[in-house]
């Protein structure tokens, strides 16, 4: 995005001499545009810490892309560069400046001030940080609450045109990828499809945690194990590498046992495409604990242990035991019951 500066706006509505917390013995001189290459950032006259910079620098970055530069906010302070000619030194907006640098612009909008002397330049420093009414934007944690309420409630409908058109309204501080996330993860609470139920890792209504508790399932690695006697997983991908890593120090500790996974489906279709989904995502999964058979086929090559692949697979502990329900639709087979009700194989009948 190409930066846009207006030095009458900002004028207008950020005037020098309304400026907050101007100490004594500063004076403005005039407000320019410039190329960010002419203005010297000097680790030594930052006032904090460099990695707040750095961690503030994406939320500031984010807000560039998303709202471009905002004339309500006075701009940065430069000072002359005695030692270049046409040059400056940046005195505040570290944080401002590296930010314009993650968004490539070339150009900033800067306040230029003389100061009468050193303390007086550190006075600005500091109080140019200054903030009278803080407060916290929301959190997509927040966000997402609020777009699942609103559907609950009925204040918008459960279509995606809704939803996205909601979440574009009330996250319009948000980056566009962090916008189709929030959708995503509204989506593993809140299905689509009356007849499908979604879940999403997390606590709550819908969480793999809750059905965890509900149907006796091992989860996140030993945090069901007093209750079930298993390890397992309930992940959301059919290749979860952290679960598969995470297993293997709990076999060191627990002994060798079998590691059971059940899963979900993040975006659940209509019961035939469900289905299929399911089956694709179990074919997935297997491929992932064939490749560690291979690579342990090949370790043991060395040692001149010869097994083949199914061999090992028999005795690898990763077990692949079912789904969670999902298909909750009124079935006449069962007086109007959801259709499936408790842990399900791929096309749908209980296990």
């Amino acid at each position: 995005m190409k930066a846009h500066f207006d030095v009458a706006k900002s004028l207008e509505l950020c005037p020098p001499e309304k400026r907050p917390n101007v100490p004594e013995g500063a004076k403005w001189k005039r407000r320019i545009v410039l190329q960010r290459n002419k203005v010297k950032y000097l680790n030594r006259n930052q006032i904090r810490v460099l990695k707040v910079v750095q961690d503030n620098a994406v939320d500031i970055r984010i807000s560039f892309e998303v709202n471009g530069y905002i004339h309500t906010e006075y701009p940065p302070i430069i000072t002359e560069d005695p030692d270049t000619k046409d040059g400056f030194i940046g005195e505040t907006g570290y944080t401002r400046d590296q930010s314009a640098s993650l968004c490539n612009w070339e150009t900033f909008m800067y306040d230029v001030y003389e100061f009468d002397s050193p303390l007086s330049l550190r006075k600005m420093r500091i109080k140019s940080n200054i903030v009278r009414t803080p407060r916290k934007e929301n959190t997509k944690a927040d966000i997402i609450n609020q777009c699942v309420s609103a559907i609950e409630s009925g204040e918008i409908s459960n279509s995606d045109i809704d939803l996205k058109e909601f979440i574009d309204d009330v996250a319009s501080d948000k980056s566009e990828k962090e916008k189709t996330n929030i959708f995503k993860s509204v989506r593993g609470r809140k299905s689509a499809h009356p007849s499908l139920l979604t879940y999403h890792c997390g606590e709550g209504t819908n969480s793999t945690l809750e059905a965890s508790i509900k149907f006796n399932l091992p989860y996140s690695g030993a945090k069901n194990y007093n209750s079930t006697g298993r390890l397992g997983y309930i992940p959301s991908s059919a290749t979860p590498k952290t679960s598969f890593t995470d297993s293997k120090k709990l076999l060191l500790e627990y002994g060798y046992q079998d590691i059971d996974f059940y899963f979900f489906m993040p975006e659940p279709k209509m019961p035939d495409a469900l289905y299929k989904q399911r089956n694709s995502h179990l074919d997935k999964f297997n491929d992932f604990i064939k490749t560690e058979a291979k690579y342990l086929q090949l370790v043991m090559n060395q040692f001149e242990h010869k097994h083949s692949v199914d061999e090992i697979l028999k005795k690898l502990p990763w077990k692949a035991k079912g789904f969670l329900p999902q298909f909750v639709g009124a079935d006449s087979k069962k007086g109007g019951n959801p259709k499936e009700e408790t842990v399900v194989d791929a096309n749908g009948l209980p296990i």
